[in-house]
């Protein structure tokens, strides 16, 4: 953006065309947001599901006895 806008200074780059180059920069920028954040949910998802099995390895200190009033 700031080659593009430098260049529209100059003269070499029209308004439309530093339109353009902001345009391509959105449509490159949002996937790539997506892909990141697909990234960090699946990766959060797979520490969780480690902690959980984890955890349901545990061995209970205290047992459930059956007692009948």
């Amino acid at each position: 953006m700031l080659m593009a806008s430098s260049a529209v200074v100059d003269g070499s780059m029209t308004i439309g065309d530093f339109v353009m180059v902001n345009t391509y920069l959105l449509q490159l920028y949002q996937p790539l947001n997506l892909l990141g954040s697909t990234y960090r949910m699946i990766k959060t998802a797979i520490i969780d599901m480690e902690q959980m099995f984890s955890l349901m390895r545990e061995v209970p200190e205290v047992r459930h006895s059956s007692v009948e009033c």
